[in-house]
């Protein structure tokens, strides 16, 4: 025990605490104060505030979008015009009247057509000669040989075609070598910046403040504030996995208490009651 030790064990009556390796390692290094974008200036430059501008459409856009496909999925398959009590019987007989109708009318095509019951037409074939025999067996012996050939001459084909499918595959497999090498080169570039997962709730990155062409007044005193700097400093601290995003949980009343006077209470005389 150094002396430190010693010195806090005496005033605090307790043993220093020791503190984790990685306490004071960063967690990111997305600066705390991150630079404003050019066009959020309340005098900005006609390019920046038009990128700026342009910037925020696209994010919008993208959203829209997922909005849509959210809606194309799940709303589209459960509209809400469901069938009431007083059309419900109307909706589920629709076409049953045509139905009917067809099948009390039935048709009459081919009752010429029809043959007496018990009568069976059946046409005897005439015998093979010895020779007609012996040609279909030659036939089928030559047609089974020639099968044979060409399967042969087609396994002859997919070994001469191995060298080129190896050299092919080679080729592949060095190109997803490649790919996955600049992935990972990728994700190793982009873990310092990543937002980690540190509770149930995701991350959502804010929207960005921005002010239209005729907002602008070019004069710091009539600028109209955007934003808010509370939200803005959450939000850089869940940026660089310093706290977990969080979310607002409504206040639920506790319900009062319910005051009931039991049977075998309500039963017993005055004169048993404690005074």
């Amino acid at each position: 025990m150094d002396k430190e030790e010693e010195r806090i064990l005496q005033v605090t009556k307790q043993f220093k605490h020791k503190v984790p390796r990685n306490f004071h390692a960063a967690t990111s290094v997305v600066p705390a104060v991150v630079a404003p974008h050019p066009g959020m200036s309340y005098n900005p430059a006609y390019a920046d505030h038009q990128a700026l501008l342009w910037k925020v459409h696209v994010a919008e856009v993208e959203k829209l979008r997922r909005e849509e496909s959210l809606r194309r999925k799940l709303d589209a398959h459960f509209p809400l015009d469901q069938p009431r009590a007083d059309t419900w019987l109307a909706e589920m007989s629709e076409g049953l009247e045509s139905i009917n109708a067809t099948v009390a009318q039935p048709s009459n095509e081919d009752e010429g057509d029809e043959q007496p019951e018990g009568v069976r037409l059946t046409k005897r074939a005439a015998p093979k000669r010895r020779a007609q025999r012996k040609k279909e067996k030659m036939l089928l012996k030559e047609e089974r040989q020639r099968k044979k050939q060409s399967s042969h001459r087609k396994k002859e084909a997919d070994l001469n075609q191995i060298p080129a499918l190896q050299k092919s595959l080679r080729r592949r497999q060095k190109a997803l070598e490649e790919r996955k090498s600049v992935r990972l080169e990728r994700k190793l570039q982009q873990e310092p910046f990543r937002v980690r997962r540190l509770g149930p709730v995701p991350f959502v990155p804010p929207d960005q403040d921005f002010a239209l062409s005729e907002q602008l007044t070019g004069c710091l005193r009539t600028t109209r504030p955007e934003g808010e700097l509370l939200t803005d400093r959450i939000k850089s601290l869940q940026m660089r996995n310093m706290m977990e995003p969080r979310t607002r949980h409504a206040k639920k009343r506790a319900k009062g208490a319910r005051w009931a006077e039991k049977r075998g209470v309500r039963e017993m005389p005055d004169s048993y009651l404690p005074k």
